[in-house]
């Protein structure tokens, strides 16, 4: 009884093994961002950046 437990335990175990080299491991790639990604990206930095320029005018020239 034993014996035919490992046996079938032994039978899992290299299966799962050869099933494991099989399986070439694959680079995973970041998805690409699109063009339109980097626009609107380009955009708020844009408005981020005037507003932050705005803001010092205004608490500069003000006093």
């Amino acid at each position: 009884m034993k014996k035919e437990k490992r046996n079938l335990l032994d039978k899992d175990i290299n299966q799962r093994i050869t099933y494991e080299k099989k399986l070439k491991p694959q680079q995973v790639k970041p998805p690409e961002k699109k063009f339109a990604q980097i626009l609107i990206g380009v955009i708020l930095f844009g408005i981020v950046f005037a507003n932050l320029i705005y803001a010092l005018s205004t608490l500069l020239m003000h006093k």
